[in-house]
């Protein structure tokens, strides 16, 4: 049995290979990719304040999170307003680097 830990664009090659190859192949699939959309903000500011970022950059970070809302338009109706309090405004410049400050507190043992 082969047992590999791959964390890059390879994956589905390696996978492929090895089943190709006949060999017992066993996957775990974890998928992140919305996981930083259910981080609340509250949490995060807090974590990021404790590693022990500068506070003026904490603040701009608190700013460009908090007061945000967001509304769905559907058949050409406008739901209600909501207020955001988790995750970051999608397509941001500043979601992969909040990404990577909130994502080292994640580590194998």
């Amino acid at each position: 049995m082969r047992v590999s830990m791959v964390l890059d664009q390879g994956t589905h090659a390696k996978v492929a290979d090895s089943v190709d190859e006949g060999v017992r192949t066993d996957a775990i699939i974890i998928d992140f990719s919305k996981a930083f959309d259910l981080v609340p903000h509250d949490r995060f500011l807090t974590n990021i304040t404790a590693t022990g970022v500068d506070l003026k950059v904490v603040v701009w970070v608190k700013e460009f999170l908090l007061g945000r809302s967001q509304s769905i338009r559907l058949d050409g109706q406008l739901s209600e307003e909501v207020r955001v309090t988790s995750g970051v405004l999608q397509g941001s410049v500043l979601d992969p680097l909040l990404f990577l400050a909130w994502g080292p507190r994640w580590h194998c043992g």
